[in-house]
């Protein structure tokens, strides 16, 4: 019978089998993160094979290199310049599809509209993130996608709360996250709120 800390170390080798590096993330103490079963303990996920979204808080803790999280409440204004930042955090994980140079954000008033340029492959690209208050708008994943096309990789979000997860994947990784881990994505969610199934991890 598989034990707690079998069930943790099983899903750290599986995202390093499809190619994610170990990277322990700096915001966590690095003592809790020697000892994996604690850590996820320390973090509030019940170590439980229905848990659907423990899968997302050890790739928080262990692999920062290749997954953002943050809230998407984040004070976004002119002044904060939060798209500036947050598409050279995603660029970060990004695996080299996605290395914008040069980013420039502008506000045409308070409520927007907001554009954001930068160049990409000696390009220059602009994106529109609509204005929400002072919430990040991830529908401008869509318009980056878009520019990536070519990279064969995609930014992949999944929205446990307010709080959202942001990856970018080939399409093999995202498959065998499905298939094998039934990860949570964000239009996986959706599809289960809109059928009333409950949240939970299919055992596979």
């Amino acid at each position: 019978m598989q034990t707690e800390l079998d069930q943790v170390n099983s899903i750290l080798a599986f995202y390093e089998e499809i190619g994610f590096k170990r990277q322990n993330n700096p915001l966590y103490p690095q003592d809790d993160l020697n000892d994996p079963l604690q850590a996820v303990r320390n973090c509030g996920q019940a170590l439980d094979c229905s848990n659907w979204f423990l899968d997302l808080a050890i790739l928080h803790m262990y692999f920062s290199g290749d997954a953002w999280m943050e809230d998407t409440e984040c004070d976004v204004c002119e002044e904060n310049e939060v798209y500036t930042d947050v598409l050279q955090e995603w660029s970060d994980i990004s695996q080299g599809a996605f290395l914008p140079q040069n980013i420039t954000e502008s506000w045409e008033s308070d409520e927007g509209p907001i554009k954001v340029t930068f160049i990409l492959n000696s390009v220059k690209r602009e994106i529109e993130p609509k204005w929400d208050e002072d919430w990040l708008d991830m529908d401008v994943l869509d318009q980056i996608n878009e520019i990536i096309a070519g990279s064969g990789r995609s930014f992949e979000i999944s929205t446990p709360d307010q709080n959202v997860m942001v990856l970018c994947l080939t399409p093999e990784q995202k498959a065998r996250m499905i298939k094998e881990r039934d990860f949570p994505f964000t239009e996986r969610i959706i599809e289960r709120v809109a059928a009333q199934q409950p949240l939970v991890r299919q055992v596979l």
